[in-house]
């Protein structure tokens, strides 16, 4: 199995999705804080979504950091990703160079 920053790809692959769900439910639960109080152009307001997960604000402020932590894992792997590939790039360019 390939290893990446001493993480396995399978682990990289459940930080992806895990980050992405993450990320997916905090931004939606602050959408629809922000639907239900200002609306769409004044229109749709609700009080039921504005205070949409109101009673758990702390929980909610550590799964957005959460989240936040886990897309940074995942910004760091797609940047080493991009230097193996440039990396690459340049090794090639040296070969080409010879012949």
């Amino acid at each position: 199995m390939r290893y990446k920053l001493g993480i396995s790809e399978k682990s990289w692959t459940y930080i992806g999705v895990a980050s992405g769900a993450l990320l997916l439910a905090t931004t939606s639960k602050t959408v629809a804080n922000t639907v239900g109080r200002e609306g769409i152009f004044g229109y749709g307001k609700s009080k039921k979504l504005a205070t949409l997960g109101k009673s758990r604000d702390k929980t909610w402020g550590d799964l957005q950091n959460v989240s936040l932590v886990l897309l940074a894992l995942t910004m760091l792997e797609s940047n080493h990703d991009s230097l193996q590939r440039l990396a690459q790039v340049r090794q090639a360019g040296k070969f080409k160079d010879i012949f």
